[in-house]
């Protein structure tokens, strides 16, 4: 069972008498670059206490201040001490542009960005006061972002060779992807990146194939390109799980003669690889239901039978009996008048071509769609005043008692296949909403504060699905919204859960005890909230460039949990799946990102967490290896924040639900008090 952490004291401030602050309108105070450790340009703060500065309940750690003890000391130490520190400013600055620039030949290099970043601003934020931002001295920062965004993005794509995509371009229902010399995914079709963990940027490790196979597979793609004359290739491999065969075609995909130096060699730039899986159209699904009066989840059995999977594993994969598979299976081979599975199949297939396109002036619903596990699930919307709307996923058991999931920021919005499946045995009627510039859901109305804003659009999918009361599940950062809900309508929440619950942070130290990337990103939005907005375009921009995989495995590379998370095959999907609203090409919710980051740190709701706290029970999930909230800063926010439940599990991380949850869903049997 998880342990409770008790908090314990190291100073003598109440948390519950320290006055609050939090910004008042008034015109923004910055610490300018030069200025005078614990001077600020703007206003007068009066003496340092040595306290935190902010109101909501201080650090627990108090000001790290740096020592004046020593043989050296006196104004000839001063002046040699401040022409080291510039000279090291100067140093810090040009490292890191250097590293910015490396960043658009190699998106992977980001990460390497960071540590310096962090070195040149760590001073600066160590000594503003209040909700100070800081000025980064050096060359215009802001605009070197920029310029780093606009590399990763248009310019960098259009500088790429299209071989690759060109012949995917022909392959639309077949799930295929395309290779270089390196191993290293280039380019998937639509089918792929539909059904499949393949993204571009992963490597031919990271694939969802047997060891085995997959040693076969790079052995025959380093033939093809070191070929002097090579042709097609078939490779026979096995599903994963099911162990069915599935067969891959590769061909070589050759550079355009006319980009070549005279009497240069032609060798293939990639390798594409077409496989025997095939992606089922939107369409087809309805097609077949409409002429054969078939179920949902009848045509779902047909398409595992389609795959390859006997009914033993399909009801397994379903969470259903064997009896209950078998039936289906006779009643399709009935309502199709096809006498065996086999001829079943084969009608199947043959229909997949005459599915009809999509209506171009009737968008097709979005859908969550399963790559292995998971089932596929329908986006729902509801309707918003002002002719707004809401998306949102449902799973579980539909009459069961509701619960209000929130993803988090990348929008966390699976869970692995088993959880779900157990969320529906629990009785859980799980709703996941999606908020506002995210999938489906409307942009707020200009002018709404985004607090406020999307606690009522919750509000008001409450109403529309007739739910008085719920209890909340928020990932990491999204306890702000749960805080935001309970000023909203204080009746409506039966209980709270914080799954790596980022809390309301109130000084330095708690934020440089963060792994680079949460650093970088969550410091940025606190402190240098001016260039926040290209920070994190840029960092989106990686991710469609080296893969959303490769991104998250740098974002998450300082936790081992979260790592294996990344890794194991049911948890990855969930994760993959998940954050498609985020983190695909299609849909990169970066502005969203953005205002909510920045809204969350730049504004001081510890009083909004205390209220919540005192109406519902509130329990707070941390993991020991959590990339964002340190364990002193958990004690830290524990003794400022008391009332609520704090346990924190040994070796997780931030995503600890995808790997802990048989342990936290039984926390929502937990009743008001």
């Amino acid at each position: 069972m998880p342990q409770i952490a008790t908090p314990t004291r190291t100073t003598d401030t109440d948390p519950e008498t320290e006055a609050e602050r939090r910004p008042d309108g008034s015109p923004e105070r910055r610490l300018e670059a030069g200025a005078e450790p614990g001077t600020d340009t703007g206003t007068d703060t009066g003496t340092d206490t040595g306290t935190s500065p902010l109101g909501d309940g201080g650090c627990l750690s108090g000001r790290e201040t740096p020592s004046h003890s020593g043989p050296e000391h006196g104004p000839d130490a001063t002046a040699r001490s401040g022409s080291d520190s510039a000279a090291d400013g100067h140093r810090l600055q040009d490292e890191v542009l250097d590293r910015l620039y490396a960043v658009a030949e190699d998106p992977a290099l980001y990460d390497r960005v960071l540590e310096p970043w962090h070195q040149l601003v760590a001073p600066l934020q160590a000594q503003a006061p209040d909700w100070t931002c800081i000025t980064v001295p050096g060359p215009d920062f802001a605009a070197h972002f920029a310029r780093l965004t606009r590399l990763l993005g248009s310019d960098r794509v259009q500088r790429r060779p299209r071989e690759d995509q060109q012949a995917l371009s022909r392959i639309t229902i077949s799930i295929a992807f395309t290779l270089d010399a390196a191993l290293r995914v280039t380019a998937v079709n639509a089918a792929a990146a539909a059904a499949t963990p393949v993204t571009v940027g992963s490597a031919l490790r990271d694939l969802p194939i047997l060891p085995e196979d997959r040693r076969a597979l790079a052995t025959l793609i380093r033939g093809l390109f070191t070929d002097p004359d090579p042709g097609a290739a078939t490779l026979r491999i096995r599903h994963p799980r099911s162990f069915t065969p599935i067969l891959l075609n590769l061909r070589p995909v050759f550079p355009d003669p006319e980009r070549l130096p005279t009497g240069a060699p032609l060798r293939p730039d990639y390798v594409l690889v077409v496989s025997s899986l095939l992606r089922w159209p939107d369409s087809h699904a309805e097609m077949l239901q409409n002429a054969f009066g078939m179920t949902p989840a009848e045509y779902a059995v047909m398409r595992a039978l389609a795959a390859g999977h006997s009914v033993n594993e399909i009801a397994e994969m379903r969470g259903r009996s064997v009896q209950t598979v078998r039936a289906q299976v006779k009643a399709l081979l009935q309502k199709t008048e096809t006498r065996s599975q086999p001829e079943l199949v084969r009608l199947m297939l043959s229909t997949v071509e005459t599915a009809p396109p999509q209506d171009a002036s009737q968008p097709a619903p979005r859908i969550s769609r399963g790559i292995h596990q998971l089932e596929d699930r329908p986006f729902r919307t509801q309707p918003l005043p002002g002719g707004r709307q809401i998306e949102y996923l449902e799973f579980g058991d539909p009459a069961g008692r509701p619960v209000l999931y929130s993803p988090g920021l990348v929008t966390l919005c699976r869970w692995p296949a088993r959880a779900e499946r157990a969320a529906a045995e629990r009785g859980l009627r799980v709703i996941v909403p999606l908020r506002p510039r995210i999938g489906g859901s409307s942009p707020l109305p200009p002018g709404t504060p985004r607090g406020p804003g999307v606690a009522h659009d919750l509000l008001a999918l409450l109403d529309r699905l007739e739910l008085p009361q719920v209890t909340l599940m928020a990932q990491n950062h999204d306890l702000f919204f749960a805080c935001m809900l309970q000023d909203a309508a204080p009746r409506r929440l039966e209980q709270v859960i914080g799954l790596g619950s980022v809390m309301p942070l109130c000084c330095a130290i708690q934020y440089a005890r963060m792994s680079r990337w949460p650093r970088f990103m969550q410091s940025g939005a606190r402190y240098t909230p001016d260039l926040l907005r290209d920070m994190a375009r840029g960092t989106f921009a990686m991710s469609h460039c080296i893969g959303k995989l490769q991104a998250l495995r740098l974002i998450y590379a300082s936790s081992p949990d979260d790592l294996r998370v990344l890794r194991e095959p049911e948890t990855q999907e969930a994760v993959l799946v998940g954050t498609e609203a985020t983190l695909s090409h299609e849909s990169a919710a970066t502005e969203a990102y953005i205002d909510d980051l920045t809204t969350i740190h730049r504004t001081d709701w510890g009083p909004s967490l205390r209220r919540l706290i005192a109406a519902v029970p509130v329990t707070f999930v941390h993991g020991d290896h959590d990339p964002s909230m340190h364990p002193d800063t958990v004690r830290d926010r524990a003794a400022a924040f008391p009332g609520a439940t704090y346990l924190q599990l040994r070796d997780a991380g931030q995503m600890l639900f995808f790997t802990r949850w048989r342990e936290i869903l039984p926390l929502l049997d937990k009743k008001r008090a």
